[in-house]
């Protein structure tokens, strides 16, 4: 057993902004792509094969079969902005798609090594062991949950899931030296945390989202002070929530900055915009407004988006420290 995770979860891992502009048939297409270019970056190691051949296979996917959506009437100014916007909105692929390939890939990757020598076979055995330790880590989860759910009470998402995986880690391989076992602690230890992290993705957020309210209500009533009044009247607890549920999305698709201060500004952007557009869309006039006009359509859409703007610093504020942590983890690859 190696997915261990349903498609219903697999597919959440989807923001609403994608689902909206994927059929059917583009995942069967994007499938396709994948799976021709495995054979690209393979002779690298694993993480940067991984890495290198979904975004590769992403990025001609978006060009071969999304760009074509874009209106053939558009000048170069516009044809690039709608480019760009396309393109940002289809990178938010990237954690579906190393959830959903990393088995595939790695697999080919194992193969590839082991027939060339690169890896020998007793290697090659060790890290296919991590597969049949899934029933070890289910219980593990289920064993210490009353431990667990005090943690998540004291950590947020990201922290919660780095420290779980580190203590399954640590109790499996205290577990083979117990045994004698011939090993390396650290080298198995923080190989049980990726694969937990890879693999348990999803149970884990379950979890941490069931034992802990990512906003309690003192923390909305100290938010909504820094709100203008005009945003406080328009912004409701379902917005906040939508925040949360979203932004490590919107980190983890966007690529390494060398400043933190742009990659602060690009991840809230992005995840700002998307929200207007997704939530607050509607506020636009439409055709039945009997003043609708070109005009008065772009004026009224410039306002809706200046107005929510003001959110910006405010969140930037409110997730600064998730945005260090996932800045400095991203430059130190």
């Amino acid at each position: 057993m190696k997915i261990i995770i349903t498609e219903e979860q697999l597919y959440n891992l989807i923001p609403p902004s994608v689902k909206r502009r994927m059929t059917e048939r583009d995942f069967d297409i994007l499938d396709d792509v994948i799976r021709n270019n495995k054979r690209y970056y393979v002779g690298q190691d694993f993480d940067k094969y991984l890495e290198g051949n979904l975004q590769d296979s992403l990025n001609e996917f978006i060009h071969d079969y999304k760009i074509e959506e874009i209106n053939q009437d558009f000048d170069n100014d516009d044809w690039d902005n709608e480019e760009n916007i396309i393109s940002k909105i289809f990178w938010q692929l990237i954690p579906f798609l190393k959830k959903k390939y990393h088995d595939v890939l790695y697999d080919y990757h194992m193969g590839y090594h082991t027939q060339r020598g690169n890896i020998n076979e007793s290697i090659a055995n060790k890290r296919k062991h991590l597969y049949r330790r899934v029933g070890e880590i289910e219980d593990i989860l289920k064993e210490y949950e009353d431990l667990f759910i005090r943690t998540a009470k004291g950590l947020d998402k990201d922290g919660f899931i780095h420290a779980t995986s580190m203590f399954i880690g640590d109790i499996l391989a205290g577990r083979l030296e117990e045994k004698g076992t011939d090993f390396d602690y650290v080298t198995f230890r923080n190989q049980i945390k990726v694969f937990v992290q890879s693999h348990f993705y999803q149970e884990l957020v379950d979890f941490y989202n069931k034992h802990k309210k990512q906003l309690t209500e003192s923390q909305y009533e100290r938010l909504f002070t820094d709100l203008p009044p005009f945003l406080k009247r328009r912004i409701t607890l379902d917005d906040l929530k939508y925040f949360d549920d979203n932004i490590t999305s919107y980190i983890l698709s966007t690529p390494p900055m060398d400043d933190l201060k742009y990659f602060s500004s690009v991840v809230i952007g992005d995840l700002l915009h998307d929200f207007i557009m997704d939530r607050k869309g509607d506020e636009i006039e439409t055709e039945e407004d009997p003043d609708y006009g070109v005009v008065y359509k772009d004026e009224s859409r410039d306002k809706i988006m200046g107005m929510y703007w003001d959110l910006k610093p405010i969140l930037i504020k409110k997730y600064k420290d998730r945005l260090y942590q996932a800045w400095e983890r991203k430059i130190s690859l």
